[in-house]
């Protein structure tokens, strides 16, 4: 496995659901100086003690379930996670910078204290609601907003790079973007 630029290795894999259609997932593990560095790491990651609550020790019940409804539930630690942080909400100011690709720049004078950097790449504490809901991937890697968007987000230095949830344009799709405290 290779750990790509941000720290992660990716696992990719499909699962066909009940109507035989190939749904395409992506598992993000972390990889920290801590990890165990011997047999297989996702076994590290599956036990609760270096997991925590990030949801892989209900791998087999979500798979269970996932196999009988067709459903798949978000995370627990993001679930809820804008109504959690409402008290630390704040509203992006609109118009966002056109960066390039499905990218927008959203500027963040007073949290730039909080921001990624070069050298503590994934110290910000703020993940980005659209319209109440908690978008994937903060700290994602800049070229991987401007490429795949999705609603993956970067604050970096005085900014927020971020892309919406369906490749819209974030000034005219009617949603409201808002950061919350999650740490």
């Amino acid at each position: 496995m290779k750990v790509d630029p941000d720290g992660f290795v990716r696992i990719s894999f499909k699962f066909s659901n009940l109507a035989g259609a190939e749904i395409p997932i992506e598992v993000p593990l972390e990889v920290t100086p801590e990890a165990v560095r011997r047999g297989g790491n996702i076994d590290h990651y599956i036990q609760r003690d270096f997991c925590g609550s990030c949801g892989n020790d209900t791998f087999y019940e979500d798979a269970e379930r996932f196999y009988a409804t067709g459903e798949i539930e978000p995370l627990a630690q993001l679930t809820g996670a804008c109504e959690r942080g409402k008290d630390s909400r704040t509203v992006l100011a609109k118009p966002f910078v056109r960066e390039v690709g499905h990218s927008y720049l959203a500027n963040l004078p007073d949290h730039i204290g909080l921001a990624d950097s070069p050298e503590t790449p994934r110290r910000s504490p703020f993940l980005l609601c659209e319209n109440g809901s908690e978008l994937r991937d903060a700290h994602s890697i800049h070229d991987t907003i401007r490429r795949d968007g999705r609603g993956r987000h970067s604050h970096w230095g005085a900014a927020l790079y971020f892309s919406s949830s369906d490749g819209s344009d974030p000034n005219t799709n009617g949603r409201e973007y808002a950061l919350v405290r999650v740490r």
